[in-house]
């Protein structure tokens, strides 16, 4: 439902039955994720799994939360805004996102160990995807 308003002063406005978003430039990083078939990586990775049968799949919470980093969230409790922009969870392939405590008792197993697991995974499927050709090399002179 797209009715232009009256407003003779101003910027032109109209109203939209269209989700949008603030965040809709992450588009583009979505689509640089998917050709990098990001999810295939997390899948394969050592995550915790759920607890129960209802639970949450571990390459979710991951994803959404990296979300949130990538969004500029620096505690669990930002991980609402990932959670209520239908927009942007469209973006990215998510049909829902879990509540503040699943991500606190998903990151509670996280030792020393899984992290190292998790993210040497993750940094030998990244480099693995990387070709010298794709590399530059900038040297500047610090006085």
């Amino acid at each position: 439902m797209n009715r232009n308003v009256g407003v003779t002063t101003g910027l032109p406005w109209r109203f939209t039955d269209k989700r949008f978003t603030a965040w809709g430039g992450l588009r583009i990083f979505d689509e640089l994720l998917r050709r990098l078939n990001w999810s295939d990586a997390l899948s394969s990775a050592p995550l915790p799994q759920p607890g129960s049968n209802r639970g949450y799949d571990p390459v979710l919470i991951t994803q959404a939360f990296l979300l949130t980093v990538w969004t500029g969230g620096g505690r669990f409790a930002h991980t609402a805004l990932v959670r209520f922009d239908e927009a942007l969870r469209a973006i990215f392939g998510l049909a829902a996102v879990p509540s503040v405590s699943t991500f606190t008792r998903f990151f509670r197993r996280f030792g020393r160990r899984e992290v190292d697991e998790v993210f040497g995974h993750l940094s030998r499927w990244f480099w693995d995807r990387l070709s010298a050709q794709t590399w530059t090399l900038d040297l500047i002179r610090v006085s």
